[in-house]
């Protein structure tokens, strides 16, 4: 048999004093504060990496809006050009060369998402096209008839309005 006053007494944990109690509420309140203030920065710093992405994406897009303003001009110089040459003096390959030229401009153009504007058929939109002339005609009301002078776009964002002559 087992004496009991041999056996030890298992001793209680220490009660805390009210001071180690009132130190231990205000360190964990301490803690509470720093970590809710980290998930601020944290999303505070999300937040910040969205919005520089977006404002990088935005100056990416205006710098190319304001190089394709620049560059459509020429596209219409080599329209001009390729319409004008005159019948005589000018070889078969040179206006195929400047044809193949104006191709791989209007390619690398349509590789940064530059589109041309559809016309002729369509019903006049005056966010796509500018009317520059009303004409009789025995078609529908209101629908484009002839482009005058080709119009663009970017995703969704006209860069130049397609000049168009319309059916009154």
């Amino acid at each position: 048999m087992v004496n009991p006053k041999s056996q030890k007494i298992a001793k209680s944990p220490k009660k805390e004093s009210p001071t180690q109690s009132k130190t231990l509420r205000q360190a964990q309140g301490k803690e509470e504060e720093y970590l809710e203030g980290w998930k601020r920065c944290l999303a505070d710093f999300d937040n910040y990496k969205k919005q520089q992405s977006k404002t990088f994406e935005d100056l990416r897009t205006y710098a190319t809006e304001d190089l394709m303003r620049e560059i459509i001009p020429i596209l219409d110089s080599f329209d001009l050009a390729l319409k004008s040459v005159p019948g005589r003096g000018v070889s078969k390959e040179w206006k195929q060369g400047v044809v193949y030229i104006k191709g791989q401009l209007e390619d690398v153009l349509k590789t940064r998402g530059l589109e041309k504007i559809r016309v002729e058929g369509e019903k006049f939109n005056p966010e796509l096209h500018e009317a520059i002339e009303n004409v009789e005609s025995d078609k529908e009301s209101g629908t484009v008839l002839e482009e005058v002078q080709q119009g663009y776009k970017i995703g969704e964002k006209v860069i130049r309005p397609a000049r168009v002559k319309v059916a009154r």
